[in-house]
């Protein structure tokens, strides 16, 4: 039957449990995942009910989670695992007891019980709370595509039964979406795989879909463009949730042995754990060992714990082997032996772990999974490919035959009696004649739609006489009143959320006015004398009863009011893609983390670093970018040291970072660092392509000066890479806008590229596939982290009045600070007030603190005034006359998500609305890429040119100390300029001192000095006959050449590439570092190796003891256990032996077991 179409993009949404995600196929583009309000492209599946204190305001996603720790009991998740199902099953029952909210049964049913708006307690259905999560996605995608959206495709895990199947399409009615089809997850994971393959060649695949809380394999037939299910098989209560529930037991059981504290009696010190658990399985899946650390864990204890990975694989064994099981009953359902599995599709982010890919890899016989797709958008991708299927504005890209679940009678299950089978419902045929017993015959039809709802008809074959059951409206399930019901209240609770937006916005209005007439009192406008005493005075008032009044009313308030680094690749025949990280991130923090002796001294790059930054406030480094090519005494690199907790010394003139490494301190220039994390980016790029990498395209700011170029230069060196490109910020971003439009269409676009520490403007003209940059203006000093300063700043002085503590002594209170106001400054670009919670913040206390978008941008206003005289100012550099020339805004840069930065830029451009078509975390990478496609001979047929520009005038010393510009800025690159003739000033002068300068300021000594040279051998000649030309080239990177030349002989010349001075490194030193780089990565190689040892060692103890009871006898069984005992003893008090000493006590081990295991053989 084909299937009618229908009009309007369809999206997909993957409702999972512990992430959501929302995806749409439009036509004339491939699938896009769109990314939330905070430009994260999964959501996290959570809601949240804020206390009375701070407002009784509903939150979800980011905001919610965010909050959890502080909020235990009103910040609801996983709430997946709940619906469908009864209260008193054993699997909820166990959920229970790790879940802080309050879970309480009505009708049979597990409802989440919930203070709301200060009222009685309020009770909400699993599927009243998985439609404000749908509902979420739903904003999402309509914020995206600039309409409403109705039409969605949402998918399920296969084993999801009748119930949860009818109750997640009630949670999408709910949340106003028209439900179209119901797909089930490994499907859809199946049609993100395939519709990127060739349809048509047949195939067999087998999809491994572990996610947050389910866990579903399918094996389907792909031939013909058709996706046939042969089988599948799951468990709906399996995922990385129940991996974090195995952690958290282990250490609530070891907290409890250790410190006599019951962990699980306390929600917030339960959160914290949970929390960092779900961290260290992550961590895990990229590293042999992590440690759980948790301040203030409960009644102050500062809780500090080494994990392996063995441990954790031992911990989770039982659920592994389960998820294989599974696998190999659903090949023999689908009668297909392993041999013929052609691919293995891994959807799920739980499928990065390594043991899963490890015992899959085994049972197949070493066949690799398929690393084709994102596990974590997948199924959000394939849902989207069925949408598209569904509308007439895409052409169908296959048939989809997926009917293949395990039904029985009005029963479901696989059990033999009913008593043991899920009841689905019941109904009466009345009206049958009385007749013998026999005599009568009734025909039961069961009909399952492509959602895999069912329904039942019971017809007398004599009379016809008939009655239908559609099974959605038992007890366990929501009948059409409920629904109706929960749609009101859901409206309802909608329409008071925008009520509570209205009552914030007109409070955030108070307070611009108040700000607004400070200023203006503070610039004596129009006041004097009384007026003036007048109007402060109303203002101190209104401040004060602002400040007292957090919760007025909406009508009280108008009376009284009148940074991540990113890496990518274009291949040939395809688009340029976007590389994961081991995590499954798309950008990774630019961090590098050296950890303490006592936690065996290793160092830690990227989400790793990051995430112990706060117990190692000393030893974890980022911000480099802020350093690169600087001298240690510029003013802004002394602003920073005020607020960066690592140690920052000069060396040879530059600010060095000093660090404990292996017990000994030792400087890193940020060449070093950032060479770390460009070694990282090689790894990641590495990996996902599975061959080495050199080559590589690295971004700058458009107004870094020569040194900083060079310094960035120089770092790819350090780490391995053949920088073959250093290309400008807002030019990448320009050909990430560019390549994805039409490239030959003539337009003029200004790129605004706000980032965590620079700030750039480009305007540039496309025409023909030529990109020409015009001119380029920027502040390599502007940027997040500035933003995050003022806000830190802020409360620092509001800690000082309040509590009288001064936060910048303390190192890991202002690491917690500067981690709270960074999430703070990003919550605030898609709400519009927020709270800094931060939980025993400093000497015991608990900080607890709002802040409004009006108050961050107070702080900022003069930041942004500050981009748009940039903007300005590079419009007229351009000579761009009329702002109505620009065709385009391209904003790049996490930071241009900041409301007031478009409004303002809106503003600025006469209410033009910025391009919204590039991702802005990833642009740059993406040009990047794109520019790395132009120089390879592989990809010559993108038919793209690019023209550059440097951004700083380069000139010479002339006489009287006046810079003479021989390079203006915004001169097209590479160029070549001359001088004029500089002639002698003295009489028998024999040589010419020259001193090259970067900047725009009229005299040298304002400008950037680049470095010097003599040009001798001149002939001596009175003053003025004597004459040199100076010539500067500068190359496609943007870095400079200079030669002089004496005019009178033409062999007399002199060259400097500008590399040797003071603040850059020199070739030797570059040559040490690359020593030194190299030396470091085979310390952290045996260190690995060491780490691994150790864990070989662990998992072979585990092992053994799981071994004991099957393979010794009950004689030598003590023996056996004792000695696996003590191994396990000497394990854990020598956590930092070195590796011979782990590979010797395996091999006694082992050696000890093959004696007892042979001589039992032998018995």
């Amino acid at each position: 039957m084909v299937e009618a179409k229908i009009t309007g993009e369809v999206i997909g949404i993957d409702l999972g449990t512990t992430f959501s995600c929302v995806a749409v196929a439009r036509k004339g583009r491939s699938v896009e995942i769109i990314a939330n309000d905070q430009g994260n492209r999964t959501t996290p599946s959570a809601v949240a009910f804020s206390p009375a204190a701070a407002g009784f305001e509903r939150l979800l996603g980011e905001a919610a989670k965010n909050q959890a720790t502080l909020n235990p009991r009103r910040t609801i998740f996983d709430v997946k695992r709940l619906i469908g199902k009864k209260f008193h099953d054993p699997e909820v029952q166990n959920d229970l007891k790790y879940l802080p909210y309050p879970v309480v049964e009505r009708d049979g049913r597990p409802c989440v019980e919930v203070e709301v708006n200060g009222e009685q307690k309020k009770t909400f259905t699993p599927e009243e709370i998985s439609a404000m999560v749908l509902g979420k996605m739903k904003e999402t995608a309509e914020a995206y595509l600039g309409k409403q959206v109705t039409n969605a495709v949402v998918s399920v895990p296969a084993y999801f039964n009748d119930l949860q199947r009818q109750a997640t399409k009630d949670a999408g009615i709910i949340a106003g979406l028209n439900v179209l089809r119901i797909i089930n997850e490994p499907t859809a994971g199946a049609l993100a795989y395939g519709v990127n393959q060739d349809p048509n060649t047949k195939r067999n695949i087998l999809v491994y879909d572990l996610g947050g809380g389910t866990f579903d394999v399918s094996v389907l037939e792909i031939e013909d463009g058709i996706f046939q299910v042969l089988a599948t098989g799951g468990d709906t209560h399996l995922g990385g949730g129940d991996f974090d529930q195995r952690l958290m037991e282990y250490f609530v059981d070891l907290i409890k042995k250790r410190y006599r504290k019951d962990v699980s009696e306390d929600g917030k010190a339960l959160g914290k754990l949970r929390r960092q658990c779900e961290r260290a399985k992550r961590v895990l899946s990229s590293q042999m060992q992590t440690r759980v650390e948790i301040d203030s864990l409960i009644q102050g204890i500062d809780f500090s714990e080494p994990l392996t990975r063995a441990k954790f694989e031992d911990l989770n064994l039982d659920l592994f082997e389960r998820t294989l099981e599974v696998v190999k009953s659903t090949l023999k359902d689908a009668k297909v032996e392993k041999d013929k599995i052609d691919e293995i599709v891994l959807v799920g982010g739980s499928t990065r772990i390594p043991k899963v890919r490890e015992m899959l890899k085994k049972m197949f016989d070493g066949k690799e999974p398929s690393k084709g797709i994102n596990p974590d958008e997948a199924v959000a991708y394939g849902a989207a490919v069925l949408g598209g299927n569904l509308t007439s504005d895409r052409a169908g890209v296959g048939n989809f035959a997926n009917l293949s679940k395990p039904y029985q009678l009005v029963y479901q299950g696989e059990r033999t009696l009913t008593k043991d089978c899920l009841l689905l419902g019941s109904f009466t045929l009345t009206g049958i004649q009385a007749a013998p017993s026999g005599a009568v015959r009734m025909e039961v039809t069961f009909e399952v739609d492509a959602d895999g709802i069912l329904t039942v008809t019971a017809k007398e074959e004599a009379t016809g006489n008939s009655r239908s059951l559609t099974i959605d409206n038992y007890k366990k399930n929501l009948s059409s009143r409920e629904i109706e019901r929960m749609i009101r209240e859901a409206r309802e609770m909608a329409e008071h959320d925008k009520k509570e937006r209205e009552r914030v916005e007109a409070g955030n209005q108070m307070e611009q006015d108040i700000y607004d007439l400070n200023k203006a009192i503070a610039e004596k406008l129009h006041m004097y004398g009384g007026d003036k005493t007048t109007v402060e005075r109303a203002s101190r008032e209104a401040s004060d009863w602002f400040d007292n009044n957090n919760s007025a009313s909406m009508q009280e308030y108008k009376d009284r009011s009148t940074t991540f680094s990113c890496v990518a690749v274009a291949r040939k025949g395809r688009a340029v893609e976007i590389i994961a990280n081991e995590q499954g991130n798309r950008t990774t923090p630019s961090y590098v983390a050296f950890s303490p002796a006592a936690a065996g001294s290793e160092r830690l790059i990227g989400e790793a670093a990051k995430n112990q930054a706060t117990l190692n406030p000393r030893g974890t480094i980022f911000d480099v970018k802020r350093l690169i090519g600087k001298k240690f005494d510029d003013l802004e690199v002394q602003s920073d040291l005020n607020y960066l907790p690592y140690p920052i010394v000069e060396r040879d003139g530059k600010p060095c970072v000093q660090v404990e490494v292996n017990g000994e301190l030792k400087t890193f220039t940020p060449e070093e660092i950032s060479a770390m994390v460009l070694g990282r980016m090689k790894e990641t790029a590495e990996l996902y392509l599975g061959k080495q990498v050199t080559n590589a395209v690295v971004t700058v700011p458009a107004y870094f000066n020569d040194s900083q170029r060079q310094a960035t230069k120089d770092a790819g060196t350090i780490a391995g890479l053949n920088v073959v490109r250093i290309i400008n910020e807002p030019t990448a971003g320009a050909l990430a806008y560019g390549v994805n439009q039409d490239s030959k269409r003539k337009r003029t676009i200004l790129v605004f590229d706000l980032g965590g520490g620079t700030f750039d403007v480009s305007v540039l003209n496309i025409d023909k596939g030529e990109f020409r940059v015009l001119a380029t203006g920027g502040d390599t000093h502007l940027g997040g982290g500035d933003f995050d300063q003022r806000v830190m700043k802020y409360f620092v002085d509001l800690i000082k009045r309040k509590y009288n503590k001064d936060v910048t002594q303390d190192p890991k209170a202002i690491g917690k600070l500067r981690r709270e106001c960074e999430r703070a400054k990003r919550v605030l670009s898609s709400q519009t007030q927020t709270r800094v919670e931060i939980d025993c913040f400093i000497d015991g206390m608990d900080f607890f603190e709002p802040l409004s978008r009006v108050r961050f941008e107070d702080l900022n206003s003069d930041m942004f005034e500050k981009t748009m005289e940039v903007v300005r100012s590079t419009l007229k550099d351009a000579k761009v006359e009329n702002k109505e020339q620009i065709d385009e805004i391209v904003l790049v840069g996490g930071s241009t998500r900041i409301p007031m930065v478009r409004e303002m830029l809106k503003k600025e451009f006469d209410g033009k609305e910025p391009s919204e078509g590039i991702n802005p975390d990833e642009a740059v990478a993406y040009g990047a890429a794109v520019q790395g496609a132009m120089l390879s001979t592989d990809q010559d047929e993108l038919g793209l040119v690019l023209y550059d520009v440097t951004p700083l005038s380069l000139g010479i010393n002339s006489y009287g100390g006046v810079m003479s510009v021989v390079v203006p800025r915004n001169t097209v690159i590479p160029a070549k300029r001359s001088s004029g003739r500089r002639i002698t000033v003295g009489d028998q002068q024999t040589s010419f001192n020259v001193e090259v300068y970067q900047g725009e300021r009229p005299l040298v000594k304002d400008c950037l000095w680049l470095g010097r040279f003599s040009l001798d051998g001149i002939a001596a000649a009175p003053r003025g006959v004597a004459a040199m030309k100076v010539t500067m080239e500068v190359d496609a990177d943007g870095i400079l050449s200079v030669t002089a030349k004496d005019v009178a002989s033409e062999n007399n010349s002199k060259s400097i590439a500008i590399k040797g001075y003071k603040r850059k490194l020199s070739e030797v030193e570059v040559e040490r570092m690359v020593r030194d780089a190299k030396e470091m990565a085979e310390h952290d190689k045996m260190a690995k190796a060491r780490v691994d040892s150790r864990n070989r060692l662990e998992r072979y103890i585990y092992d053994l003891k799981k071994d004991v009871a099957e393979k010794v006898s009950m004689n030598d069984r003590v023996l056996v256990e004792t000695a696996l005992t003590e191994a396990s003893r000497w394990l854990d008090d020598n956590e930092n032996a070195c590796m011979q000493d782990y590979e010797d006590k395996n091999r006694e081990l082992k050696e000890l077991w093959e004696s007892y295991f042979v001589k039992n053989e032998t018995d």
